[in-house]
């Protein structure tokens, strides 16, 4: 039986689609065997009666972030606790969520994710490899300090390779859409490959003859080559999982329009890097299809190679199995050969073939798992990957992003528009060369492909053609909110958050349930000056989404921010030390929440602990010069003056401003005044506005004997610097 418990409402939302449980009625044995193929298990719920058997107490550490993860069994369910060593061995940052769905079949990986209280689905930043007898390790793309934990929002366009066609109401079925059905389907079904099966099952329940019943579904093997291959590359055709993109869902294409027997190419375009930036000897997860394509086998003028020429989807066989069948489709086309090889000595009669020219190799991008390389191929020795390629260790690609499959298109604005829209991420200056060009004369009469428009001039930072695209758009879906927010971000990057709170505001009362919005909402006021009304508008936002790191980081700058302006600093400040402190225990990998929180225990004069959690952004990544310039300045505020000198000896922060300050401070308390003149110089020439560096220059030159130098630069100092600067320029020229 195909796992999949649909509702009468589920059902409803698709149709012509059925509960495959009438599949079944029919097909008992295909559905049997069905239901043991990784495409029937790719995802599910957790239940009680359904414990994983990797939640039993155990754990790893991740030293690069240095986060300890453990998995519990508790009460009927799954949890992953992550925590960081603390201060005499404690336990810091300790998060806990629980499990709520597994996504993958467990051949290669499984994932798993977590349902928020917004009905948004998160990614946790550890999966399970089967390899080696299974262990726990980073999922993919979070081997790095600075992963994104357990914020990770997943969208339609990543479940939809792993399931059955969802419900999508209330919000659409755009890729990027994040707030999913309370119910889900469970797994691939029988109609992501046959199309919807209605009118397949009214024409057996009628009695119709059996070649009306046949024509009434589509049949893959029936296909033609392109067609039938079209059904497995909706899911499986991936040329990278670095950034390009691999993949475009047409604009005017909902993610779960396409049935099989469609032209692919009407719902997506695939892209590829141009040809000299490859790496043949590359090997990524969902690479079969993008690695067969270079075979022989498929460029030959024989009878077509397919996916199902060698793969039943409908059994899960084993690994034995699977190579009999393989090599006996090899022994077909090459049988001459191979007899002579064989009759040379140069091969066993009892080889495989899959073994040496399909070999098992480790991937790049997820280097715990191994797949069969799709690359039909003379033996050639791969080499395993040592990293896995991520954003941390692998510059991004920086050139066309070629289309692929297709191999062209026809010229129309649509295509060309689609083509410029590809180039955006990787290759930003000819994206927009392009898609002037391409929408110079263009008004679509779909307004998702006027919002698609307008996200790309927005990613381009061209904000003012951005607003024209959206207002297009919402001129043909003035209900609209995700149009609404569209427009809003663009007035917020045009430097108009007053009109970008109304439009926020509008796409908040249309969708209540969209946190994200009330976080733009709040940033925009903010920007206003209107701090009450921002901090008003996170506050709803914290009390929607308490697993949010973005909003309680979002209340509590709003909140710094206040104190600065407001009666009542003190309780201002405590607030926000509680709100940022909560955003880095949810989210401890993001260099910018510590900033914040050290800002707060900054103001507070809380120095050794903002001491700590500088050093853990510049740990984690944050090497810039506010980082880097209070990191030193509060090691010298905390008595720590061997250290700094220590960590500037070590070219810590070779060419920061605020710290040659800083140092010129040390080597003044030292009774070190050449050193002391020779750092306050260097602060001010890397940055010339600082009142404080020439403070500090002007006085220790007057102390020097050095007055005409250091005259002219007090006075500068005294005209930007704060009152006390004044003060104390005011009294030491005085005395003259």
């Amino acid at each position: 039986m195909i796992g999949l418990t649909a509702t009468a409402a589920l059902i409803a939302s698709r149709p012509g689609y059925v509960d495959p449980r009438l599949c079944a009625a029919c097909h008992a044995e295909i559905a049997r065997n069905y239901a043991q193929t990784g495409m029937a298990r790719s995802f599910r719920p957790v239940t009680g009666s359904s414990r994983p058997g990797e939640f039993d107490g155990s754990g790893f550490f991740h030293e690069i972030s240095r986060e300890r993860f453990t998995f519990t069994w508790s009460d009927g369910e799954a949890w992953i606790r992550r925590s960081q060593p603390g201060p005499g061995g404690a336990e810091t940052n300790v998060f806990e969520e629980r499990v709520d769905y597994v996504i993958g079949a467990g051949s290669q990986a499984i994932s798993y994710l977590h349902r928020t209280r917004d009905n948004k689905l998160t990614e946790f930043p550890v999966s399970w490899y089967p390899e080696n007898g299974g262990h726990w390790g980073m999922s993919p793309a979070y081997d790095r300090p600075d992963h994104p934990g357990f914020s990770r929002e997943v969208n339609f366009a990543c479940t939809q390779c792993h399931n059955a066609l969802p419900d999508t109401a209330p919000t659409g079925d755009s890729p990027g859409e994040t707030i999913f059905p309370e119910q889900l389907p469970e797994g691939i079904d029988c109609q992501r490959c046959h199309g919807p099966g209605q009118a397949h099952a009214d024409a057996a329940s009628q009695g119709r003859s059996p070649q009306q019943i046949r024509a009434s579904i589509v049949n893959p093997a029936l296909l033609d080559p392109a067609r039938q291959n079209e059904v497995c590359f909706q899911c499986h055709l991936e040329t990278t999982s670095s950034r390009l993109p691999a993949s475009l869902i047409r604009p005017d294409r909902g993610m779960f329009s396409w049935r099989p027997g469609q032209p692919l190419s009407d719902f997506m375009l695939a892209f590829d890097r141009v040809t000299e930036n490859l790496n043949v000897d590359s090997v990524e997860l969902v690479s079969a299809p993008y690695r067969l394509a270079r075979s022989a086998c498929v460029r030959s003028d024989g009878e077509p190679l397919t996916c199902i020429t060698c793969h039943d989807p409908h059994l899960a066989p084993t690994r034995e199995e699977s190579v009999r069948k393989t090599d006996g489709i090899c022994a077909a086309c090459h049988q001459a050969k191979l007899a002579g090889v064989i009759a040379g000595g140069r091969h066993s009669a009892d080889r495989e073939c899959v073994g040496c020219h399909m070999p098992q190799r480790k991937t790049d991008d997820v280097i715990h798992a191994s797949i069969t390389d799709h690359w039909i191929s003379r033996p050639h020795p791969g080499k395993p990957p040592t990293a896995e390629i991520n954003a941390r260790n692998v510059p991004p690609y920086a050139g066309e992003a070629m289309l692929y499959y297709p191999k062209s298109l026809p010229q129309t604005a649509g295509n060309s528009t689609a083509l410029a829209i590809a180039q955006v991420q990787s290759n930003p200056a000819e994206a927009f060369r392009r898609l002037e060009q391409a929408t110079a004369n263009y008004r679509p009469e779909n307004p998702e492909i006027a919002a698609e428009i307008g996200r790309a001039f927005l990613m381009l930072s061209q904000p003012a053609k951005a607003m024209d695209w959206y207002r297009l758009a919402l001129a043909g879906s003035p209900g609209r909110w995700s149009y609404l927010a569209g427009l809003g971000n663009a007035q917020q990057a045009a430097g108009r958050p007053d009109l970008a709170a109304d439009s926020f505001a509008r796409a908040s009362a249309l969708a209540p349930w969209e946190t994200d919005v009330l976080f733009s909402l709040g940033q925009s006021y903010a920007k206003l000056g209107k701090f009450e009304d921002a901090i008003r508008v996170l506050r709803q936002a914290v009390e929607r989404n308490p697993e949010s790191a973005a909003a309680f980081n979002d209340l509590g700058s709003a909140l710094l921010r206040m104190a600065g302006r407001a009666s009542g600093a003190e309780d201002f400040l405590r607030e926000a030390e509680t709100a940022l402190r909560e955003a880095v225990r949810i989210q401890p990998e993001f260099v910018s929440l510590r900033m914040n929180l050290a800002d707060s225990l900054l103001r507070q004069n809380k120095l050794r602990e903002a001491r700590e959690q500088l050093e853990e952004a510049i740990r984690i990544g944050g090497r810039g010069e506010t980082a880097e310039a209070e990191w030193f300045e509060t090691l010298l505020a905390t008595g720590s003056a061997e250290r700094a000198l220590k960590a500037w000896n070590s070219s810590f922060a070779a060419q920061v401003s605020g710290a040659h300050n800083n140092l010129g401070t040390l080597f003044a308390s030292q009774n070190r005044p050449e050193d002391a003149i020779r750092e306050y110089r260097l602060a001010v020439e890397g940055d010339p506005r600082s009142a404080m560096a020439q403070f500090n220059l002007g006085v220790t030159l007057y102390g020097r004997g050095l007055k005409s130098e250091a005259i002219p630069l007090l006075r500068k100092a005294a005209e930007t610097g704060d009152p006390g600067i004044r003060a104390a320029v005011s009294s030491l020229l005085e005395k003259q």
